[in-house]
């Protein structure tokens, strides 16, 4: 008897080391630090563009990575809060300063409405935008400050005063959308103006539209939303996040830490958080 469990522990222990070496071949990690190029180790966001190539926005500069070797760039403000890849191919990176810069041809360019841009949203601090395919640009910053600029440099802001938010998402490639602040109170509350604590979220996707009203006031920095493969949609902020089934059927679950970011894995929701990483079923628990 003793023999046979001695056999069946063995066993059990050569199939487990297997596996174990087969998940240690299957994953593997490398912690990237400057001394293999990477300009700072304080690091905000992450981009694969088209041509798949890594891009790094870090507090010392942009940098390109293709697998072997970093290349740095230099910008006039190397405190690159985040990164974004247009249409045409470009890949715009947006700084602490508030300007904009593109790389195109080998190099980064000037966006050519900096000075107008940094003067609408001072002292704001920009967190997403959007070029379109007649290069309008959309941006959203803290403030909140929803500003579009079409390529004579007609600028618009886009937020109004009202007691209550409201969000307008269109999808720019799935599963990601631009999130702009039509109206919000915070930015107005020392005119006296109360909040009712309600947001109406508007989403534009695929020639449909979804309103959907909220009894909370979504916060606005770092709001964004993303098309999930089941056909719902996930809001996260500051504060919350939320997910949306239809027009009356959503779940709002309120955070005390920021979520920074969302992807979907084989049905489950990964939030990279300020609390680390949580994880959702298919069914949002």
């Amino acid at each position: 008897m003793h023999y046979i469990l001695r056999c069946c522990f063995v066993f059990l222990f050569v199939c487990l080391t297997g596996f174990l070496y087969a998940q240690e071949l299957r994953y593997s990690f490398k912690n990237y630090t400057p001394s293999d190029g990477l300009p700072s180790s304080e690091t905000y966001q992450v981009l694969r563009d088209a041509s798949n190539y890594m891009w790094f926005a870090t507090d010392h500069g942009v940098c390109r990575y293709n697998g072997y070797e970093f290349e740095k760039f230099n910008l006039p403000d190397n405190s690159v809060m985040g990164l974004y890849e247009d249409g045409k191919k470009r890949v715009w990176a947006f700084t602490f300063s508030g300007r904009l810069f593109y790389y195109q041809n080998g190099k980064f360019h000037d966006y050519k409405w900096n000075n107008k841009l940094a003067s609408a949203i001072k002292p704001g601090i920009i967190h997403s935008i959007y070029i379109d395919s007649s290069d309008q640009l959309y941006l959203m910053s803290w403030g909140p400050y929803y500003i579009t600029i079409n390529d004579q440099g007609i600028l618009k802001e886009q937020n109004e005063m009202m007691a209550s938010a409201i969000l307008d998402a269109f999808e720019t490639k799935r599963p990601d959308f631009f999130v702009g602040i039509l109206a919000y109170p915070e930015r107005f509350l020392k005119g006296g103006l109360p909040s009712n604590d309600s947001t109406v979220l508007k989403i534009s996707y695929e020639d449909k539209h979804l309103s959907v009203t909220i009894p909370y006031l979504i916060q606005h920095e770092r709001c964004r939303l993303k098309y999930l493969s089941d056909g719902r949609f996930i809001l996260y902020t500051k504060d919350c996040y939320v997910i949306i089934r239809s027009s009356t059927d959503y779940t709002l679950v309120k955070t005390p830490y920021t979520v920074d970011d969302v992807e979907e894995v084989n049905g489950n929701i990964f939030l990279a958080t300020g609390q680390g990483l949580q994880v959702l079923n298919s069914r949002g628990r």
